[in-house]
């Protein structure tokens, strides 16, 4: 937990910083979709999962927003070994939005925990826990308001851990989900 009290500052400073700089939209949305994964370190596959999570933000202008994202991934773990890992994913986003396109940046980080059959079977001779720094690239499509405060939003990113024990790795996350928006800018 030791990135969550370090972001944690970070995240609340800049939410009282939007909200002093006159921001006045704001949106929440949970989503579903798909990691895509290739072979880390072109050796191991890693296994394709399904992705699920919340994003939420706030607009400091008309363009420019600040989003939290907090995602899931049920088993982060390489094709053909008994290990099961789930992945979260905690990070900050700037996201630049024109009309309905946006596209965004994140940094923050993925925790990874190993499954509580695999410590039994492995014993003291597995870490239970890591967590590697996280950066997204992405965009999507973005339309608020559409019934109502609901809209939806559709993402399409590519997420890196530089240092994933011991290189980089890279993989593929395309999600769709429902988007809640209030306030006005």
């Amino acid at each position: 937990m030791q990135p969550l009290r370090a972001l944690l500052p970070s995240l609340i400073f800049i939410g009282v910083f939007v909200t002093a700089a006159d921001a006045q939209k704001f949106e929440i949305g949970p989503y579903a979709g798909g990691f895509f994964s290739g072979k880390a370190a072109d050796i191991l596959d890693v296994k394709n999962q399904p992705l699920y999570g919340i994003k939420g933000g706030m607009f400091a202008n008309k363009n420019f927003e600040i989003e939290g994202h907090f995602g899931y991934i049920p088993n982060l773990a390489f094709v053909g070994t008994l290990t099961r890992k789930k992945a979260y994913i905690l990070e900050g986003l700037a996201t630049y939005n024109i009309a309905k396109f946006y596209g965004s940046y994140g940094l923050g980080t993925v925790t990874t925990g190993v499954s509580a059959d695999s410590v039994d079977f492995f014993g003291n001779a597995i870490t239970t826990r890591e967590t590697f720094l996280s950066m997204s690239y992405g965009g999507g499509l973005k339309v608020l308001r559409k019934w109502g405060p609901a809209g939806y939003r559709v993402d399409i990113r590519g997420r890196t851990l530089p240092n994933f024990n011991g290189f980089a790795y890279s993989w593929l996350e395309a999600t769709a989900g429902l988007t809640f928006a209030w306030g006005d800018r």
